[in-house]
């Protein structure tokens, strides 16, 4: 038990360090595993005292433990797998600079995910019509050096553009 609750002090703060979902689920378990070995200790000892009931409690005790990580673990996972941007300054950090760069007409879709400790952008812009696709290629690789230059953990951006709303919704 002290081995294990070594080894769930130290994973955990590994798991902070690195902001690694799934190493810090990893502690949560070493940690259950710690209470259930606690568990199995006082319901075996109060069983053999004369507490039949004592197993049992120290059982479901443990499940409810289990149970209650496991939701924790679900709940910060999928926050971590849906596309999108972690908190109000940051997307509206991320809408200035896309509206710093030549070119941009629209910001019609900004999205992030984890991608470890970074993010990864995925942002729609709209630019004009007419531009060719070399010019559109441009604008899009000026947001992508923009936002990563500007927000030290966007690992990668990913840009689509296309003919701004008000020049799709005039055709």
């Amino acid at each position: 038990m002290v081995l294990k609750l070594g080894l769930t002090l130290y994973t955990k703060a590994i798991g902070k360090k690195t902001e690694n979902a799934a190493v810090i689920a990893l502690a949560y378990d070493h940690r259950n595993d710690v209470f259930s070995a606690i568990g199995v200790v006082v319901g075996i000892l109060l069983g053999q005292a004369g507490y039949p009931w004592a197993d049992p409690v120290a059982g479901a005790f443990v499940s409810v433990l289990v149970l209650r990580t496991g939701i924790q673990i679900l709940r910060d996972a999928s926050a971590n797998l849906m596309d999108a941007v972690p908190g109000e300054a940051l997307e509206g950090q991320v809408k200035s600079l896309i509206n710093g760069v030549a070119g941009v007409q629209d910001i019609e879709e900004v999205q992030a995910h984890h991608f470890g400790p970074y993010l990864v952008l995925n942002v729609t812009i709209g630019i004009d019509g007419n531009l060719s696709v070399f010019e559109g290629d441009r604008i899009a690789s000026s947001v992508e050096s923009a936002l990563q230059r500007n927000i030290g953990f966007v690992r990668r951006v990913y840009v689509h553009y296309h003919p701004a709303r008000e020049q799709r919704n005039a055709n």
